[in-house]
Formats: structure tokens, C-alpha cells, sequence
């Protein structure tokens, strides 16, 4: 099957979509991180997916639970395990935190644009591989 048909890529679409509507809106910059992050993390499942390695079974490692980040970088590298890092962290920071979440503005949100595209070059360059 081709990378492009699995579930978890269009979901990453999904994602991406409700990321660029709302950025286009300049509005709820705390979902526009959550959708980034969680675009992030679907394209990495379709890379897991694809080269069938084990899919980690939590964000970020605790413990003896292997998480995303730790795989990622592993698997992927550094830069990409960084971008994906800052995405995850973010994405927590501004759902639980109101005060974080109200301090967003447009020009915090195209950083985080920037690390989701550093991020996604990577894991493209993955899958052409």
C-alpha cells in the first residue's frame, strides 16, 4: 500500500487542514500547535507504519516505555526529534495552561510553523528512502 493511502497519512492531512484554516483565521493560535502536533504525530506513524517498526505506545518516554520523542530520534535523528519535541511540549503547554494559551500571538505561532515543516521534510525524506 502506498504510504499516501494509509489511515494515519490522511489523518495528517485532516490535521494539517484544520491547522491552516485556523492560521488563515489568525484565531484559536493554541489549536493551530495542538493540530501541528498532532499532524506531526501521524506522519510519523505513517512512517513507522510504512517501514513496519514498532509503534511507540506513548509521547515522550517514562520510565521503560519507550516514547515517541526517544523513537523519533533514534530512528529519524536529532533535528527531527528536537522539532518534534518542541511540538509535543507546546502542544501540552498551551492546552493545559490558560494563561500560556491567551499569550500566543501570530508571529509565536510561525515558529511553531517552522518546526512543524523542519520536522515533516524529515520524516518525507524517510519515506522516499
Amino acid at each position: 500500500m502506498n504510504y499516501q493511502q494509509k489511515p494515519s497519512y490522511r489523518l495528517t492531512k485532516h490535521n494539517l487542514e484544520l491547522a491552516r484554516g485556523l492560521l488563515k483565521n489568525k484565531k484559536f493560535f493554541d489549536w493551530i500547535v495542538t493540530a501541528l502536533y498532532y499532524s506531526a504525530l501521524m506522519l510519523a506513524q505513517t512512517l513507522y507504519e510504512t517501514r513496519s517498526w514498532p509503534i511507540p505506545k506513548t509521547h515522550r518516554t517514562n520510565g521503560d516505555k519507550i516514547g515517541w520523542n526517544q523513537s523519533i530520534g533514534d530512528l529519524v535523528g536529532k533535528k527531527a526529534k528536537f522539532n518534534f519535541d518542541t511540538l509535543c511540549r507546546a502542544s501540552q503547554k498551551y492546552r493545559y495552561d490558560p494563561n500560556e494559551a491567551l499569550s500566543l500571538n501570530y508571529n509565536v505561532i510561525r515558529q511553531y510553523v517552522k518546526f512543524y515543516n523542519d520536522f515533516t521534510t524529515e520524516i518525507q525524506k524517510k519515506l522516499s528512502e
